[in-house]
């Protein structure tokens, strides 16, 4: 071949973008948080919710476990490391049956809504107790059985119910909530409004978006 005495030119191999291998190019980081958990969750929907959960666990675990007022609880009178579930000796355990745990938990969730402010007393009227005992707990077990009725179905099924919202590629794994954020990885384009549509049909509370981007957008999200 003839030559002018320069070099034949190459094409470029074609790399990925930096911090990331193919396909993972259109990857981002998102985070919901529930709006004024406490106060905005529905006190019958969240003793509901216990009910369920308590169903639930006694289906695994069995017939053998229920009592005449649901599963039992011991409690052991020195150690936390061996609270168990069934009947303990009475000497080491308390032994608590769910109906008791219930009966406390209408109660804390009714009528143990007052605190103080200065020198007035005030009744919170919505939701569970801000700062409650129980309340952490409460909320995380309405939430719990919000997203089990929605990603515990079928998986053709529970496609479906996305695509009402966003195309299912844009949720590549299953996002993940701690108390009231909600963190995930997105795909594609970046319709965090549909999002926020979309978990607070899940979720059955209203959100607002803490932010989104290719680094995490807040500490929780980093945990």
């Amino acid at each position: 071949q003839k030559s002018n005495g320069e070099l034949p030119k190459r094409t470029p191999k074609k790399t990925p973008p930096r911090g990331g291998r193919r396909g993972e190019e259109d990857l981002w980081l998102w985070e919901l948080d529930i709006k004024e958990f406490f106060p905005n969750l529905d006190r019958v929907g969240t003793l509901e919710a216990l009910k369920e959960m308590h169903d639930a666990i006694a289906t695994r675990r069995g017939k053998r476990l229920l009592g005449l007022d649901g599963l039992t609880f011991a409690i052991h009178r020195q150690h936390k490391n061996l609270d168990r579930l069934g009947q303990g000796d009475r000497n080491q355990f308390w032994n608590i049956s769910f109906a008791e745990v219930f009966n406390y938990v209408e109660w804390d969730v009714k009528y143990n809504s007052l605190f103080v402010v200065g020198n007035r007393v005030w009744d919170q009227i919505r939701g569970v107790a801000i700062g409650g005992p129980l309340s952490a707990q409460l909320a995380s077990t309405y939430c719990i059985m919000q997203e089990a009725k929605f990603f515990d179905r079928p998986e053709r099924e529970v496609e479906r119910s996305i695509k009402r919202f966003l195309p299912t590629q844009t949720l590549p794994v299953r996002p993940f909530r701690f108390r009231d954020n909600v963190v995930g990885v997105g795909r594609g384009k970046r319709d965090v409004d549909q999002l926020q549509k979309l978990f607070e049909t899940i979720i059955g509370l209203p959100l607002q978006q803490e932010g989104h981007g290719t680094e995490p957008p807040t500490l929780e999200a980093v945990l």
